[in-house]
């Protein structure tokens, strides 16, 4: 019943994502300044993975040595949690889209559990452009971001 599972879905993506995120981002605003040194470095030197990290930087600075670890757990679960939500959702208007004869037909074949098993194949497809981010560094966005506007005076 994509009416009733829809809304559920989007309202839990919105409260995980604004609890952990904006909360997150809050507390980390406030143990790491703008122009600490390992930040500035990780960011200099386009350091891939965790160690680059804002929150890593937190907990490190905090001098617990497990918490950074624990901190990319909870990162790592709360980004496959959201992807996890965003394919149902995606797969299911899908569904409903080709139900209403606006998508092709063949979307509509469901397996014997009720997985609309070609609309979630389509979904994951889709996704997979995100991987073509991989092949150019994130940080020279943001390298050129700072060095072409007054960000810091």
């Amino acid at each position: 019943m994509p009416r009733k599972t829809l809304p559920l879905a989007f309202k839990g993506v919105f409260y995980r994502l604004t609890t952990f995120f904006v909360l997150g981002s809050l507390c980390i605003g406030i143990v790491v300044p703008y122009n600490d040194p390992d930040l500035l470095r990780a960011i200099s030197d386009a350091r891939p993975g965790a160690g680059a990290s804002p929150y890593t930087i937190a907990m490190n600075r905090l001098g617990i040595q497990i918490l950074p670890h624990i901190i990319n757990v909870f990162v790592l679960s709360a980004v496959y949690s959201a992807g996890n939500s965003f394919v149902y959702c995606a797969s299911r208007t899908l569904f409903g889209l080709a139900l209403e004869r606006k998508m092709p037909r063949f979307m509509t074949h469901c397996t014997a559990r009720g997985v609309p098993i070609y609309c979630v194949g389509s979904t994951l497809a889709v996704s997979l452009l995100a991987f073509l981010q991989v092949s150019h560094n994130a940080s020279v966005v943001l390298t050129w971001y700072v060095n072409h506007t007054r960000l810091y005076p």
